[in-house]
This record gives structure tokens, C-alpha cells and sequence, in this order.
């Protein structure tokens, strides 16, 4: 029986001893806990700022196509350049450029080739294709100079657009009781 009881009460020791958690593991655990929970914030705050940039990017680019379409349908009618667009939580500036574009010859062709083919096209257009090109950026992160460098916007959108050629009825409707676009529209005038 002696020896029984001599290792029940060794046992009863090793329990107590075993009952609370030392120092040192309390300070692992509690490491380990911060080291879990700063993973799992800076996961979810990467998520945030993704989710929030491509909130800004969409709603760039959805302006920029609208700003495209209402030049395209009736460019008289455009919002100042000076003034913001607000599109969900975000306000945008933008500017639009319009070009004419300009068809070169491929290198290698032959004069011959290139004055008959001068001659096909004469007069088939007389305002020409034009590329519109809109940028938009954030306002509160509008192009900044510094220096010569200017800093890139958010979104650019070209579209290239015959200006002989209406989008669609109503704009060709508008088109036509505007002066002004009409004698653009037979080469009489107007600008790009």
C-alpha cells in the first residue's frame, strides 16, 4: 500500500505543478496571438485599398466613355473643363483633345502606288477621321507639374470617330439643325 500512495501523492505534485501556464508560455501564446491578428488586419486593409483603387479607376473610366459620347453626340454641350464631375464617392477632372488623324504610306511603296492611291481617295473625306482622346483623374489627385513632368491621370480613353458619321439618329437629328455642325459637316468651315 506504501507504494501506492507514494505515487498518488507524486502525481498530486505533478498536477499542481502542471495547473497554471508559466510566464514564458503566456508571452508566446500572447506573441503568437498578436503576430495572427496583424496578418489578419493587414490582409483586410489590403482589401480595403484594393477595393477603394479599383472603385476610382471604374468610375474614371466609366467618365471618360460618357465625356467620349456626349463629344460624339453634341460636343456643344459639354461640361467646362474647369469644373468637376462627381460619379459615386468620387469627384473627377478630365481634358479632352481632338486630333485629326493622319494616314502615312507605308515605307517601300512605290511613287506609282502612292499617286494612285492619292487619286482613289481624293475627296472621299473631306473633314477626315479624328482621334478624341480624354484623360481623367481624381480631383484631389489632379496632374500636378513637377518640374517638366507631369503626373499621369487615371484613365486615358481614345476613340476614333468619323465626324461625317453620327453615332446615331438622335445625334444626327441634332446635328442637322445646327449650323455650324452642318457646314462642318460639307467642309465649309468649322474647326476640328
Amino acid at each position: 500500500m506504501g507504494g501506492e500512495s507514494g505515487q498518488l501523492e507524486r502525481a498530486r505534485r505533478r498536477a499542481r505543478i502542471r495547473r497554471g501556464m508559466t510566464l514564458l508560455e503566456a508571452a508566446m501564446a500572447s506573441i503568437l496571438l498578436g503576430i495572427a491578428s496583424a496578418m489578419i488586419f493587414s490582409a483586410v486593409g489590403q482589401m480595403w485599398v484594393g477595393q477603394r483603387r479599383q472603385q476610382q479607376l471604374l468610375g474614371a473610366a466609366e467618365v471618360a466613355n460618357r465625356i467620349i459620347l456626349q463629344y460624339l453626340d453634341d460636343r456643344t454641350h459639354l461640361p467646362r473643363q474647369s469644373e468637376t464631375i462627381a460619379y459615386g464617392r468620387f469627384d473627377y477632372r478630365w481634358s479632352l483633345k481632338v486630333e485629326r488623324v493622319v494616314l502615312r504610306e507605308p515605307d517601300g511603296l512605290s511613287q506609282e502606288a502612292i499617286a494612285s492611291r492619292a487619286e482613289r481617295t481624293e475627296g472621299s473625306s473631306r473633314a477626315g477621321p479624328r482621334s478624341v482622346t480624354v484623360h481623367v483623374w481624381l480631383s484631389d489627385s489632379g496632374p500636378r507639374t513637377t518640374g517638366r513632368s507631369v503626373r499621369r491621370p487615371e484613365f486615358t480613353l481614345t476613340r476614333l470617330m468619323d465626324p461625317q458619321s453620327p453615332r446615331n439618329p438622335d445625334s444626327f437629328r441634332k446635328m442637322i439643325a445646327d449650323p455650324d455642325r452642318v457646314r462642318e459637316l460639307f467642309g465649309q468651315g468649322g474647326g476640328l
